[in-house]
């Protein structure tokens, strides 16, 4: 029953992780590098769940979206710059920010592909759990 629990719990985590607008992007390019390589995959969270510090990388859209790190911050705006680029951005006023990457993994599309899967059997998982725990109550055993 503990693991009904857990279960339970997965997929309340990862249900309110995409209902607050967690995402997950690949990266294109190599600005970025060493940090993030052309084909890896991100996790991005809004703006509203974690404010970008300095040194925080952001995803934001200048007309295609861009991941720079923050170099500076302003009275609403950020300034970022790709780790190998020599130019800066300029600033990125909040209202263009997509959001915060939390977590980098290599493998693109492939790490993108088994993070959905995670995500999508977490949710089921964690329905099954919690229909199972209204049915049959609350004991622990």
């Amino acid at each position: 029953m503990k693991a009904l629990y857990a279960l339970a719990l997965l997929g309340v985590v990862v249900a309110s992780s995409l209902t607050a607008g967690v995402r997950v992007y690949t990266v294109s390019g190599n600005s970025m590098y060493p940090a993030m390589r052309d084909g890896d995959c991100v996790v991005v969270a809004p703006v509203s769940f974690r404010h970008p510090e300095l040194g925080d990388i952001v995803v934001y859209d200048r007309g295609d979206l861009v991941a720079h790190r923050v170099i500076a911050r302003g009275d609403g705006y950020l300034v970022t710059k790709g780790d190998n680029l020599s130019e800066v951005d300029g600033k990125v006023g909040y209202d263009r920010l997509r959001g915060v990457i939390l977590l980098t993994l290599p493998g693109g599309r492939f790490a993108s592909a088994v993070l959905q899967a995670f995500c999508v059997s977490s949710l089921l998982l964690g329905i099954y759990a919690v229909v199972r725990i209204l049915l049959y109550g609350l004991k622990v055993e």
